[in-house]
């Protein structure tokens, strides 16, 4: 889908954030955007929506240390917006009072 060259990492920690919603695919390193994509349907395979993750290191030959710590996973839930069909009066010259903010009938 997309790849993106980094600058040398050597031996120092590094953020990588990864971000998943629906078909769209944002990555991140130590906190500048490195790719947003979208999966339209890439290798002819429809987005998975749903599933688990890995974290996988291939080192051939040679031998490296791949440490992975303080691994997040969390669904980002967005609720949903709900118009109700409801209809209030206020006399003139009155306040008209609500509930919280923006919360009409609370």
């Amino acid at each position: 889908m997309q790849s993106v060259s980094l600058p040398g990492v050597g031996t120092n920690a590094h953020l990588v954030a990864m971000t998943f919603s629906g078909a769209n695919i944002s990555i991140s390193f130590d906190g500048a955007q490195m790719i947003n994509v979208t999966d339209n349907n890439y290798d002819g395979v429809a987005p998975y929506t749903n599933g688990g993750i890995t974290a996988d290191m291939y080192t051939d030959t040679s031998s490296y240390t791949f440490t992975v710590d303080n691994v997040i996973v969390e669904q980002i839930v967005t609720p949903p917006v709900t118009a109700n069909s409801d209809s209030y009066s206020v006399t003139a010259g009155s306040d008209f009072e609500c509930g919280r903010a923006g919360r009409i009938g609370e």
